[in-house]
């Protein structure tokens, strides 16, 4: 069987977005495939929202927490983790949209290689797989990135929720203090995950996903779980298809798809208003933000935590 190369050097979520195509390539090719992540690729830390990458697109613990979710692919072989100079030139360049001048931020992510190779993509079905047994869903799970930020949505009725069900916050630790603390929260709970694999475990038993675009998204958008995304007009690049999934950009919507779809039924919607803001690319200052979360670490390890 014949072996095709992929290089990507963006962020997880970009690279989970392109798995739909690098599936349907190599299909086409009737071959499997190597995948290179490029170890190189600098983000503008004054520019960008906090990101755990310390300065890079993908860290290596940022790539070790994704490896295992691209090597549970059947079509990819091996993933390597090397600097530009490093990387084969025989490749599909998985990159090569944003030299193309594509609207990145208008469109349906994983639609982007579609347009960049002129191949048919199915997004309506999974393209993630997991190695465990899939789990009898049990969570409600919360993931709220402090990037593409809607402001206005109230999600004060999380607790109301936890009278009832398990919910829990998927993400970072000041990502979760955060969103805790701006909706007064009381009942929720952190998920800390170790890696992807413990990512999908959980995933693939929540009952409902709640998440703004994001990695943890994306990883459900490819499982095809039960998914409910947090619009952000102005770069609307995710576009929730197949199985159960909706989109909502006010309070009110996401409740009446949580109280529609999964039979619940206990929240009045008028009890829970739209708070007077609106979208944000970013919601905290980087530098500031970088600063608390380094401090918390610290004082974590001096805790002996």
């Amino acid at each position: 069987m014949e072996k095709i190369n992929f290089k990507h050097s963006g962020r997880l979520g970009d690279i989970v977005y392109s798995l739909p195509a690098v599936i349907e390539l190599c299909r086409l090719h009737n071959a499997t495939c190597d995948f290179y992540i490029a170890s190189d690729t600098y983000i503008d830390k004054r520019r960008s929202a906090y990101h755990p990458g310390d300065g890079l697109m993908v860290s290596k613990a940022l790539f070790e927490i994704l490896a295992p979710v691209l090597k549970n692919l059947q079509c990819i072989k091996e993933v390597y983790y090397e600097p530009h100079g490093n990387i084969p030139t025989d490749i599909y360049d998985l990159d090569d949209f944003g030299r193309r001048k594509f609207n990145n931020i208008a469109s349906h992510q994983p639609a982007w290689w579609r347009k960049l190779y002129g191949i048919n993509i199915n997004f309506h079905e999974p393209w993630l797989k997991n190695s465990s047994s899939k789990k009898e869903p049990r969570y409600i799970v919360v993931s709220k990135s402090t990037r593409f930020y809607n402001s206005a949505i109230n999600y004060q009725f999380l607790d109301q929720m936890a009278q009832h069900l398990e919910v829990v916050f998927l993400g970072l630790p000041f990502e979760f203090e955060h969103f805790k603390k701006t909706h007064g929260l009381q009942k929720l709970k952190l998920f800390i995950a170790e890696d992807g694999g413990s990512l999908m475990d959980l995933l693939q038993s929540a009952q409902l996903l709640i998440g703004n675009q994001s990695f943890i998204f994306s990883l459900a958008e490819g499982l095809k779980v039960p998914r409910a995304l947090e619009t952000f007009h102005p770069a609307p690049t995710v576009v929730p298809c197949g199985g159960v999934c909706t989109e909502f950009a006010g309070t009110a919507e996401l409740i009446y798809f949580i109280n529609t779809y999964f039979n619940f039924e206990k929240i009045n919607a008028a009890n829970y208003l739209d708070f007077s803001a609106g979208f944000a690319e970013d919601i905290l200052s980087p530098p500031k933000l970088k600063f608390k979360y380094k401090l918390r670490k610290l004082i974590n390890h001096l805790r002996g935590k």
